[in-house]
């Protein structure tokens, strides 16, 4: 857990800044023509990053380096880091080659709707022609970061993310006080995207140079590596394995797309927000998860393994349940203080946060899957991530294609919700038959306890931000600290009541939990006393 607070302080630096640089984009280009694609041209060249980069490669990698490691040597890891580089490098190349030359067909697949709307489809293509390098450098950055995370260093590559998002910001305030024309703020943004990538791919260099590794150019004895070929074994079906989500994410957009101009940033608007309680628990636990689990099989210890992964998913419970349940309640406070400003009209807010509604009811599906899919990587099953993404799409694709024109934005959502849970069932089902069951009963127990605080913390919420905004109603005193009461004052009576209920009712994790904050508590406070005595300096 002390690792996973490590990483969640560095998520949740990137995350307050990556809704920052949102509400931003929300400000400058509303949500319509031209945030739609921006959303478009920005999306092809982010699924692959998540397919092929920061998903598929770090769910082999991380493994092959790992036991590189443990089993022969640091200098045969960072001769196998050396020899994945080289090849991210001239494979990513060569796709962000394809797709500046494609881009057009690219929007054409992924948005068929824009057809209807010629200007709006060369414009998409236009943006993702100048987004497409981005794919090389975050590419990059991953295996990086992979190196970092194996090495048990995971604070840095955390927090690479967070440069991303200030590069983001920059750009985004000289534009907002620069220009008012929403065309020249899509193409200054998508520029300021391939900044960020370069900020997020050196800003690990330094670490990785003080554990000694050197960056070289290495290609010999590619083929024959026995490292790059397990990396091969596994990588093949965990494009797949670990795409539902961003698989998901393609299938929505041809369906909002043909709904006119709006439902496609709504969805990523919502997505936004509901991927801030993944980012920050979800992920964090993920990949603590992927490094233990990588070296308790690479020791073969399945003891060991299925006692750290039963502990993951207890976390899980306990930190994604009560997110679920406080969106759920304050779905359209949240989205008013964030995106209603600017071009973001009341409109807009409210189909936002019906879209995030649906979104939310999948949050503990997708955080599970976090969680349990590095483990069947670590142990050389990549099947099972693969048959049970290939389960979530297909749910996903047939729900839309029965709903998408009567429920529209919020039934695409939904049908992403409906995939996930099967996709975490199916894995969840055969992880517990390949370890031979790990702490069902405890697991079970938790459940129970952390949904029933997690539902009183929900209904908290609900009714005191309603009485919120009857103490403060619409039209006295200052608009944006009006829905930042509405937002922020349920958000921390909520915090302030659950831990205690859970504490009470027996809940261990609740320990576990604070000692957390705690120790993130006294680190930013030895920070800022690093920074007073170097300020009297």
């Amino acid at each position: 857990m002390a690792a996973a607070g490590s990483i969640t302080a560095a998520i949740l630096i990137s995350r307050i800044l990556g809704v920052f640089r949102e509400s931003l984009r929300a400000a400058l280009l509303g949500a319509g023509f031209y945030a739609d694609s921006y959303v478009i041209g920005f999306r092809i060249p982010n699924l692959l990053r998540d397919l092929f980069a920061e998903g598929a490669l770090s769910a082999a990698f991380v493994p092959t380096f790992s036991d590189s490691l443990v089993n022969r040597s640091r200098e045969d890891a960072y001769r196998l880091g050396n020899l994945v580089l080289t090849l991210v490098f001239l494979i990513t190349g060569a796709l962000v080659a394809l797709g500046i030359c494609f881009s057009s067909e690219l929007v054409g697949a992924i948005a068929p709707g824009f057809a209807r709307e010629p200007a709006k489809a060369a414009f998409a293509a236009r943006l993702t022609l100048i987004m497409m390098p981005f794919l090389t450098l975050v590419a990059l950055a991953a295996v990086l970061m992979g190196m970092l995370n194996a090495q048990r260093h995971f604070f840095v590559p955390a927090l690479a993310p967070a440069l991303f998002n200030l590069a983001s910001i920059a750009v985004a305030l000289g534009l907002y006080f620069t220009t008012k024309d929403p065309r020249t703020a899509a193409l200054g943004w998508s520029a300021g995207v391939l900044l960020g990538g370069l900020a997020q791919l050196f800003c690990q260099v330094p670490s990785l140079w003080r554990l000694g590794y050197r960056p070289r150019v290495a290609l010999q004895g590619a083929l024959s590596d026995p490292g790059l070929r397990r990396m091969a074994h596994l990588m093949l079906p965990a494009v797949l394995g670990l795409g539902a989500v961003q698989i998901n994410i393609f299938v929505n957009s041809i369906y909002a797309s043909q709904l006119g101009d709006g439902p496609v940033s709504w969805l990523d608007y919502a997505f936004r927000l509901y991927y801030l309680p993944i980012g920050l628990f979800g992920v964090a636990l993920g990949t603590v998860t992927q490094s233990t689990v990588s070296e308790d099989a690479a020791r073969g210890d399945l003891s060991g393994l299925r006692r750290n992964l039963s502990h993951s998913l207890r976390l899980v419970f306990f930190l994604t349940l009560p997110a679920m349940a406080g969106l759920l309640a304050l779905s359209r406070p949240v989205v008013d203080l964030l995106y209603q400003h600017g071009r973001f009209t009341p409109d807009d807010a409210q189909a936002t946060a019906l879209v995030l509604c649906c979104y939310v009811l999948g949050l503990p599906a997708i955080a599970m899957e976090k969680v349990i899919e590095p483990t069947f990587y670590a142990l050389n099953s990549p099947r099972v991530p693969l048959i049970g993404s290939l389960l979530a799409v297909g749910t996903n694709f047939a729900f839309n294609a029965i709903f998408w024109d009567k429920l529209g934005a919020p039934g695409i959502a939904l049908g992403a919700a409906l995939g996930a849970y099967l996709n975490t069932g199916f894995q969840f089902a055969l992880i517990r038959s390949r370890l031979g069951g790990f702490e069902g009963e405890d697991l079970i127990r938790a459940f129970g306890k952390i949904l029933v605080a997690a539902m009183l913390v929900g209904l908290l919420a609900y009714w005191s931000a309603e009485l919120t905004g009857w103490l403060w109603p619409e039209g006295q005193g200052s608009r944006l600290l009006r829905m930042a009461a509405r937002a922020l004052v349920p958000v921390a009576l909520a915090v302030a009541v659950y831990l205690p209920y859970c504490e009470r009712v027996g809940i261990a994790e609740t320990a576990e939990v604070r000692d957390a904050l705690s120790r993130l508590g006294a680190r930013i406070k030895r920070l800022g006393g690093r920074g007073a005595r170097a300020g009297e300096g």
